[in-house]
C-alpha cells in the first residue's frame, strides 16, 4: 500500500471518529480525543507510527484501538516489502519530467526513461552500472571522483558539462547537476541532466550479425590510423575520424560508395593507377598490401598523401566472407624526410648537381647497358679554364658563386634524360644516355659555347672563363668504370692542350702519346695528391751576401709526399 493511500485511510478514520464522538457517552470522550490527536499527528508528518498506545475500560473503544493498530501493522509490513524498488511517487514524477534523472549510490539504482533513451537502452539495463562507465575514458575518473565526494559530503562541483557515450555509439553532451538526497531508506545522489548538444549517432563497424562491442568501437574511433570497412560488395559502411580526415570526406557522405569513388590510388613514381585493394581482397579472400610508393588522391579536395595500405577480408564465426577492412597509414612526412635524406646523399650541396658517388653509380648502369648492346651512350669530362684566377682574385665566395652559375648553364645545355654531375673542384661530368657520338659532339660544342659566352661579374670585376671537354663512347667494348673515367680525363687533357673551349674525343693514340711524355701520369699523380692533401709548405729565409737590401726576404717552397708518405726530392718535383 502506498503512503498516499495510507494517508487517505487515516483521514477517513479521523472523520469517522469525529462522528462517533458525538454519539458516545461523556466518559469516553477524552479517550477518543487522545486517539484522534495521535492519528492527526501521524497524518500531519507523513510518517506512520508503529502502534497507538491507548487504554480504555470500554470494550468498544479497546476494539477500535486494536483495529487501528492492526491497520498500522499491515501498512508497515507492506512498506517493508515495497522497499527494494524506487518509491512509486518518485518514479512516477521521474517519468513525467523531460530531464534525464538518475539516482546514484555506488552504482545507478534508478534511471528514468529520458536518460535511458539518451544511452539507447532499456532503463533497467542501467541499474547496477556506474555513470563513469557511460562517459569517454578520459573523463571516467573525474566523474567517479565527483560522485564519491558528493556522496561523502566533501567539496565538489555541483554542476558541470560532460559527454555521454551510449551503448549503441550515441554521443551527446549534458549539463549535469547533482544533489545528495534521502532515498529509499538511505542516502543517494540525485543527478539530473539537460541535453545541450543534440544526440549524434556515431557509426559502428558492422560485422554482419557480430556488432563490435563498445570498447572496441571506442578504440577504432581513437586510432590515429585511418580505418575503412566495407560490406561484401565492397561498399563502404564505416570510416573512423582519421579516415575522414585522410580522405577529405565525411562518413555520412561515403555510405554505400566504393573506395574508388572517394579516392584514387596511384603509383607516385609514374602516376599509374593502382588496382582497387578492396576488390582484390574480396576476390582473393586474402590480405592485400599496396606498393610502398602508393599515393592517395582525394576526390573531395584534390589533396595528395603518400600512404601505405593493407586490405583484409572480414569473416564471421562461420568463416563466411562478410566484408573487408582497410588500414591506411599516412607516410607523407616520412617519405618526404626519406627523399630529403636521399637527395642530400646523392647531390652536391653547392651546385645541386649529382655528386661523384651518384654519378659513378649511374655511369655503372650505362656501362652495363652498353655491354648488353641496349644503346649508345657517351661520357663527357669537363674541366673549367681560368677558374683559379676567379678564386685567387675574388676568394672562395666568388668561386662558389661562379660554380653555381656554371652548373645551371650545364643543366640547361643538355637534355632532360642526361645527367650532369660535379666530380670535384672545377671538374664536371656529363652522361649522355641513348646518344650517338656525333650528337654528343654537338652537345659538347653547345656546352663550350655557352660557357665561353658567359661573363661572371663579381663586385667591380668581370671574368670570362672557358671549359675543355673530353668525350669517350660507351659500347660493348668499353672497359671498367675506372678505365672509362681515365679515358675521358685523357681526352679532356688533350682538349685543354689545344686551347680553351675545345672538345676532344678519346683516342688510344692520343693516350699513348701522352703517356709517352709522362704528362698524364703526373697529371693523375698531382690530382691524387690534391685529393689526399699530400702537399707540404716550407719556407726559408733569404739572406743577402753583400750589404743590407733594406728588409727580410723568404723563399716559399711546396714539397710533394708520395703514396707512402715519403717526401720526393726536389729533382723529382
Amino acid at each position: 500500500m502506498s503512503i498516499l493511500g495510507l494517508l487517505c485511510l487515516l483521514l477517513a478514520l479521523i472523520a469517522a471518529l469525529t462522528l462517533v464522538l458525538y454519539g458516545l457517552q461523556r466518559r469516553a470522550l477524552g479517550t477518543l480525543a487522545r486517539l484522534s490527536q495521535q492519528l492527526q499527528r501521524s497524518a500531519g508528518n507523513g510518517q506512520l507510527p508503529g502502534r497507538v498506545d491507548l487504554e480504555s475500560g470500554r470494550p468498544e473503544i479497546a476494539a477500535l484501538v486494536r483495529a487501528v493498530n492492526h491497520l498500522l501493522a499491515r501498512a508497515a509490513s507492506g512498506t517493508e516489502r515495497d522497499g527494494a524498488p524506487p518509491p512509486a511517487l518518485f518514479a512516477e514524477l521521474g517519468e513525467r519530467i523531460h530531464e534525464a534523472v538518475l539516482m546514484h549510490r555506488e552504482v545507478i539504482v534508478y534511471a528514468n526513461r529520458q536518460f535511458a533513451n539518451l544511452i539507447g537502452v532499456d532503463r533497467m539495463e542501467l541499474i547496477g552500472r556506474k555513470l563513469a562507465d557511460l562517459v569517454p575514458p578520459e573523463y571516467a575518473e573525474l566523474v567517479g571522483e565527483n560522485i564519491r565526494r558528493r556522496l561523502a559530503g566533501e567539496p565538489a562541483a555541483e554542476r558541470y558539462e560532460i559527454d555521454m557515450v551510449g551503448l549503441q555509439g550515441q554521443v551527446c553532451r549534458l549539463e549535469i547537476a547533482s544533489t545528495p538526497v534521502a532515498y529509499d531508506h538511505g542516502k543517494a545522489l540525485l543527478i539530473t541532466g539537460v541535453e545541450i548538444i543534440p544526440t549524434q549517432t556515431q557509426q559502428q563497424l558492422p560485422l554482419g550479425a557480430e556488432a563490435a562491442a563498445e570498447p572496441q568501437l571506442l578504440a577504432l574511433h581513437s586510432l590515429a590510423e585511418a580505418i575503412i570497412a566495407t560490406d561484401k560488395e565492397g561498399r563502404i559502411t564505416f570510416l573512423n575520424p582519421a579516415a575522414e580526415q585522410l580522405t577529405g570526406s565525411p562518413a555520412n557522405a561515403t555510405q554505400g560508395k566504393l573506395l574508388e569513388e572517394i579516392v584514387s590510388l596511384v603509383d607516385e613514381t609514374d602516376r599509374r593507377l593502382l588496382s582497387d585493394p578492396v576488390h582484390q581482397a574480396l576476390t582473393s579472400g586474402a590480405p592485400v598490401n599496396l606498393s610502398r610508393r602508393a599515393l592517395l588522391l582525394s576526390r573531395a579536395n584534390g589533396h595528395e598523401r603518400s600512404i601505405e595500405l593493407s586490405a583484409s577480408p572480414i569473416r564471421n564465426s562461420s568463416q563466411e566472407l562478410i566484408g573487408a577492412v582497410v588500414l591506411l597509414h599516412d607516410v607523407t612526412e616520412l617519405r618526404g624526410l626519406a627523399r630529403q635524406m636521399s637527395y642530400q646523399a646523392t647531390h652536391d650541396a653547392l651546385t645541386g648537381l649529382v655528386n661523384r658517388r651518384e654519378f659513378e653509380r649511374r655511369l655503372e648502369e650505362a656501362i652495363d647497358s652498353g655491354h648488353r648492346g641496349d644503346g649508345q651512350h657517351v661520357l663527357c669530362y669537363l674541366d673549367l679554364d681560368r677558374f683559379k684566377l676567379v678564386n685567387d682574385t675574388g676568394g672562395h665566395v666568388a668561386g662558389d658563386s661562379m660554380l653555381r652559375e656554371v652548373a645551371k648553364l650545364l643543366r640547361d645545355a643538355v637534355r632532360d634524360s642526361d645527367t650532369v654531375g660535379r666530380l670535384g673542384g672545377d671538374e664536371f661530368g656529363t652522361l649522355l644516355i641513348g646518344c650517338p657520338l656525333d650528337k654528343a659532339r654537338q652537345i659538347a660544342d653547345d656546352l663550350t659555347r655557352s660557357v665561353g659566352e658567359y661573363r661572371f661579374v663579381w663586385k667591380d670585376k668581370i671574368f670570362n672563363i672557358g671549359v675543355s671537354v673530353g668525350l669517350v663512347e660507351i659500347s660493348r667494348e668499353s672497359g671498367t668504370l675506372e678505365e672509362l673515367l681515365a679515358a675521358a680525363d685523357t681526352a679532356c687533357y688533350v682538349a685543354k692542350k689545344q686551347g680553351s673551349g675545345r672538345v676532344a674525343v678519346y683516342s688510344a693514340r692520343d693516350e699513348a702519346l701522352a703517356r709517352h711524355t709522362g704528362e698524364i701520369q703526373w697529371l693523375q699523380r698531382l690530382q691524387g695528391a690534391l685529393r689526399e692533401n699530400r702537399f707540404q709548405l716550407y719556407h726559408q729565409v733569404i739572406v743577402p751576401t753583400h750589404g743590407d737590401d733594406g728588409g727580410p726576404a723568404l723563399e716559399v717552397l711546396v714539397r710533394l709526399l708520395d703514396e707512402s708518405g715519403h717526401e720526393l726530392h726536389p729533382a723529382e718535383f
